[in-house]
């Protein structure tokens, strides 16, 4: 969408100075050179990961504006030494969303999550699981191609994209969070299922739409729970997890034992 900018007085008469000299053609040229030439100097991807560091806008966000991957973003992150804001470090949390995990039918998956746990557990991802993933179109493009592929082979028959979002655009800036996370947002508010995600500015914006948030350090113990994974398989899934940077409220051996999973969903006594 166009930017309309004004211009008058002593800018404007330098514009025409640059035009009348010949160094441009217009004074469109001449404006849309400084603004090229501004974002050049200006360190944006400096001033977006302090902006992340201090919650103000959402991982997909920093990525979306930098231009970068979620695995440049957070290879940065690391460089610089800061930690992402994902996971949960409170059992508590991991056992309301295992509860709110059994009870579902569909869950909506957020991009990023969504290509971590695909990176964790492959296939079973997408075919090894209780529940329907739902994903918006706004999310699949920015998927890696080998996760896009796991998510495209089983379309229709175990994932399903949502499509015909509304007011996208004015969510995601009104949020600071990017445009396909917010589109899983408001799609997980139309459809009542829960929304997998794990970057804390993008749960807590979902929370305060109505929406029932689950992570992925909760979605490996349910699995395990239920039987979908083994241990081993949650054993490296949140090893890679805690790689990335994750909280975690556990350590990855402690949280990729089969009795604690079942007994934080209550199939045997504490």
């Amino acid at each position: 969408m166009p930017t309309t900018i004004e211009i008058d007085g002593y800018l404007e008469q330098k514009l025409d100075v640059l035009v009348s000299t010949g160094l441009y053609a217009t004074k469109t040229e001449a404006v849309r050179d400084a603004i090229r030439r501004l974002v050049q100097q200006v360190d944006i991807v400096s001033i977006l990961m302090n902006m992340y560091r201090n919650g103000k806008v959402s991982l997909g966000y920093c990525a979306e504006a930098s231009d970068l991957s979620f695995d440049e973003t957070l290879l940065v992150m690391q460089k610089k030494g800061y930690r992402p804001r994902l996971g949960v470090d409170e059992l508590g949390f991991v056992e309301k969303e295992v509860r709110t995990l059994d009870s579902a039918d569909s869950v909506v998956f957020e991009g990023f999550t969504l290509g971590v746990l695909g990176d964790c557990l492959g296939d079973k991802m997408f075919s090894g699981k209780p529940w329907m993933v739902q994903i918006t179109q706004h999310q699949v493009e920015h998927l890696r191609l080998e996760i896009r592929r796991g998510v495209l082979s089983k379309l229709n028959n175990g994932v399903v994209f949502v499509t015909g979002i509304r007011s996208v655009d004015e969510f995601a800036s009104q949020n600071a969070i990017s445009k396909g996370e917010a589109a899983s947002i408001l799609a997980a508010s139309k459809s009542g299922s829960p929304l997998a995600a794990d970057d804390e500015k993008v749960r807590l914006t979902a929370e305060r739409a109505g929406v029932t948030v689950v992570g992925s350090v909760s979605i490996v113990l349910y699995l395990l729970a239920r039987d979908f994974i083994n241990e081993q398989e949650a054993l490296a899934s949140y090893e890679r997890l805690l790689g990335l940077g994750y909280y975690l409220p556990l350590s990855p051996a402690e949280l990729s034992n089969k009795k604690l999973s079942e007994r934080v969903l209550g199939l045997v006594g504490g």
